[in-house]
């Protein structure tokens, strides 16, 4: 390229600094008739270190938080995982070493779905079964009897970041201690196991024997014990599986869901209800009043939710349902239009 060329070329701006090794060097080139002719390197303020990674001292250059510690938003240095906790190579966060976990890394309270992790990995679903996820529930100290698991993806930024840690996974019972399993894997993370932790579902149920009017009140106690417990409801339900009225309390993300049942879920209405309603745990009674368009829910005398319309005609409630609970909740009595009878 002769100096003529090179006078006549339009330099771009400096861009794109790269490290490597201790060094970074940026880049610009100089265009002639719309084509780069010459391009020039050089040294440039290094960008902070990709994520997991920290800076060698007196150095430009990154190197892999080693196990057991992670490097947090903002920080330039790796830190110890407090105690409890583990990580592997290049983490960011640190995790119980049996955890259950949102596709964001939180984790999973209640009995929601979640990633289920060993030592910072995932776990793959060779052999795994029902009992062997009953058995890791009841080991994490989590709601157990009615544990379940699928595989697959909820978060597919935080499972291909782990490596996968667990395979071959073989349970006789629901005691850990009976399981067995292999940290050599052959699998891809669309084996991960995703995890779902609780108890069996109770169903009670309590007969109407007088069709509901306006005025009637059908109210029911139970007995909270933590916010451990997953989510319970109160029905009044017809034949053919008509459910005219569906109270759902989820204390898991702080929510009360009104709702119907009539060959199908139909338009719910979701209200505000935090767990703290439940203070430190204890007794509490629910109270459906049947007034001449809705429904009105009470939570201890005090009217909670929006009033839930009458979707379907009450005279077909023939019964009351109870349904869910876990960790020591315990339906306690129920009171129709007609004579009070507690649980015996």
């Amino acid at each position: 390229m002769t100096e003529e060329q090179k006078s006549q070329c339009v330099w771009g701006e400096w861009s794109n600094c790269i490290r490597k090794e201790d060094k970074c060097q940026e880049t610009r080139s100089c265009r002639l008739n719309g084509i780069d002719i010459i391009k020039e390197k050089a040294d440039c303020e290094c960008p902070p270190c990709p994520a997991g990674q920290e800076k060698v001292a007196g150095s430009n250059a990154c190197v892999m938080c080693p196990p057991g510690t992670y490097i947090p938003d903002g920080s330039e240095v790796c830190l110890m995982c407090p105690e409890g906790r583990v990580s592997s190579s290049g983490a960011t966060r640190c995790f119980k070493e049996y955890d259950v976990v949102d596709g964001s890394g939180q984790s999973v309270v209640g009995a929601g779905e979640g990633v289920l992790l060993y030592k910072a990995g995932t776990v793959c679903d060779d052999y795994f079964t029902d009992q062997a996820a009953a058995a890791l529930c009841r080991k994490m100290g989590r709601p157990y009897s009615g544990a379940s698991f699928r595989n697959g993806l909820i978060g597919w930024a935080l499972q291909s970041s782990m490596d996968i840690k667990m395979d071959d996974v073989r349970c006789s019972s629901e005691e850990w201690s009976e399981c067995t399993f292999s940290e050599y894997e052959n699998c891809g993370h669309r084996e991960d196991v995703l995890i779902t932790c609780k108890d069996a579902e109770v169903e009670i149920t309590y007969p109407l024997l007088r069709p509901l009017e306006v005025g009637h009140i059908i109210s029911v106690s139970a007995n909270y014990v933590d916010d451990s417990t997953s989510k319970f409801s109160v029905n009044i339900v017809g034949d053919n599986d008509l459910t005219l009225l569906h109270v759902d309390f989820r204390p898991f993300n702080d929510v009360i869901v009104l709702n119907n049942y009539d060959r199908g879920w139909q338009t719910e209405i979701r209200s505000p209800f935090p767990r703290s309603n439940f203070g430190d745990g204890g007794m509490f009674t629910v109270s459906i009043e049947v007034l001449e368009r809705e429904y009105k829910v009470s939570f201890n005398d005090v009217e909670i939710a929006r009033r839930f319309p009458h979707r379907n005609n009450r005279s077909g409630a023939n019964k009351v349902v109870l349904k869910g609970g876990s960790n020591g909740f315990e339906w306690l009595n129920v009171e129709v239009p007609t004579e009070p009878r507690p649980w015996s």
